[in-house]
């Protein structure tokens, strides 16, 4: 009889045999917002979507969307040096949305 395993183990295992195919771009993004923006803005405005080469990012207040669209050309760096082939953002919009 094989040892005892946990449960906890057993589904891990299965999450990580689930997750094989390669990140795709929003998910890459999104798990490095907050290196990309930083942490104080990263909790004002979330990546939504990506429609063609346009980043969709949804923003808490009028001020963020402002302080954000003068740092868009930084971003659009960052997300090339952190997504690196992955990147083929060419703009990005901030929209008052759910963060």
């Amino acid at each position: 009889m094989a040892d005892p395993v946990s449960i906890g183990s057993l589904i891990d295992r299965f999450m990580r045999d689930c997750r094989r195919e390669p990140p795709t771009l929003l998910a890459r993004i999104c798990e490095c917002w907050p290196q990309i923006v930083g942490e104080e803005a990263s909790l004002e405005a979330k990546p939504s979507a990506i429609k063609g080469g346009l980043l969709l990012v949804h923003v808490s207040s009028p001020v963020w969307v402002h302080h954000l669209h003068f740092q868009k050309q930084d971003i659009l760096e960052r997300i090339q040096q952190t997504a690196g082939a992955l990147a083929t953002l060419k703009d990005i919009k901030f929209k008052i949305g759910p963060v």
